[in-house]
């Protein structure tokens, strides 16, 4: 059952899915494939701890991706509310702003910029030319994420940057 109470990592399988060439009993269903928290050692981690407005947690989250999946391309698309290069990105629904928290609600722009120069893909150089992976593209599905200041900064890091200049 997913979870609100914790930070889980689910993964969506095709109706055709395979496991060594047999059909996969889960295809067509969501398959819990980590259930304590994205930086969990098997315990699990409550959701108030592990915040989804820190870098880190989209550092491991990329990470995770990239231990677990490789690939030649990879596309990260980041969903919630934006602010811009001044407010930042995301709500951490687990956050409340009235208590006396450490960590924001929302990521700075220079936590977005954290997570995306320090993760498996961008620290990467898998043909070996020298120069240092990017993503294929980033897309921010919300609002105000596109600026000068965001698009000069996701040049380092995707070939193609997707977001949108307005509310959505």
């Amino acid at each position: 059952q997913i979870s609100y109470v914790y930070n889980q990592i689910w993964e969506a399988r095709g109706a055709d899915a395979k496991i060594n060439n047999e059909d996969d009993p889960n295809a067509g269903k969501l398959v819990l494939l980590d259930g304590d928290g994205i930086t969990g050692d098997n315990e699990p981690v409550q959701a108030t701890e592990e915040l989804m407005s820190d870098p880190a947690i989209l550092k491991a989250f990329i990470n995770y991706g990239a231990a677990n999946y490789p690939a030649e391309k990879y596309d990260l698309i980041l969903w919630d509310h934006g602010g811009g290069p001044k407010s930042g990105f995301g709500v951490d629904e687990h956050h409340d702003d009235s208590d006396d928290w450490t960590a924001p609600s929302i990521m700075s722009f220079e936590g977005i910029m954290e997570a995306l120069s320090d993760n498996a893909v961008t620290n990467n150089d898998a043909d070996g030319d020298g120069r240092k992976d990017k993503f294929d593209f980033i897309n921010f599905d919300a609002c105000l994420m596109n600026s000068v200041e965001l698009a000069l900064v996701m040049a380092d890091y995707t070939d193609y940057y997707i977001a949108s200049a307005e509310t959505e």
